[in-house]
């Protein structure tokens, strides 16, 4: 029997170092075990990819949208370019 694996793969953009920090700390408050990444090429891309175990993906997915839909919000032009996806990475 294979290791279930789901994932979260959040990239956004920001020039400001703040905002990157906000966001990356509110990701963290959802208890998910996280691996940034910064682009060297564009550093202003962050890559966020959180293993959410068990948890129905669908729902978990939907849970991080929100909380960056409202931080978007929030950081009004200063958070931009937000994707969210789930992936099913489990193998048998």
């Amino acid at each position: 029997m294979g290791r279930e694996r789901r994932l979260i793969r959040v990239f956004f953009n920001t020039y400001y170092e703040d905002v990157a920090e906000n966001v990356l700390n509110e990701l963290k408050s959802l208890g998910y075990e996280m691996k940034l990444t910064n682009s060297r090429v564009v550093p202003e891309l962050y890559y966020v990819e959180m293993e959410v175990g068990a948890e129905n993906l669908d729902q978990a997915v939907e849970k991080v949208q929100r909380l960056l839909e409202e931080a978007r919000d929030r950081y009004s032009g200063r958070l931009f370019g937000v994707k969210v996806y789930g992936v099913d990475a489990s193998s048998s």
